[in-house]
C-alpha cells in the first residue's frame, strides 16, 4: 500500500468488472444495483463504482455504434435464421 491508499485493481480485474456491469445494465440493471454490486462485491466507494459505471456505459455505447448498413445485414441474418428454425418445427 502506498500512502495509506488501497492497492490498485490489476487491468484483468478492472475488464472482469467492467464486464459484470456491462451484463448488469444489459440485463436491465439500475446505477443503484451497480453501485451496490460494486461497494458489496468488490469494496468500492461510490467514485470508484461511479467510474466503473462509466466505463461500462461507454462500451455499451462502442457495441451500438456500428454502421446501418451492417445493423440491417445482422438483423436480415437473424430475421432468415428464426424463419428456418420456424419452418422445421
Amino acid at each position: 500500500m502506498r500512502g495509506g491508499t488501497q492497492p490498485q485493481t490489476s487491468q484483468t480485474t478492472l475488464e472482469r468488472r467492467i464486464a459484470a456491469v456491462v451484463e448488469l445494465l444489459a440485463q436491465g440493471g439500475t446505477c443503484y444495483e451497480v453501485l451496490a454490486l460494486a461497494a458489496e462485491d468488490w469494496g468500492m466507494s461510490v467514485r470508484s463504482a461511479d467510474r466503473l459505471l462509466m466505463l461500462a456505459r461507454n462500451e455499451l455505447n462502442a457495441d451500438w455504434q456500428i454502421e446501418r448498413p451492417e445493423l440491417l445485414a445482422q438483423l436480415i441474418s437473424s430475421l432468415s435464421e428464426l424463419q428456418q428454425h420456424a419452418r422445421k418445427t
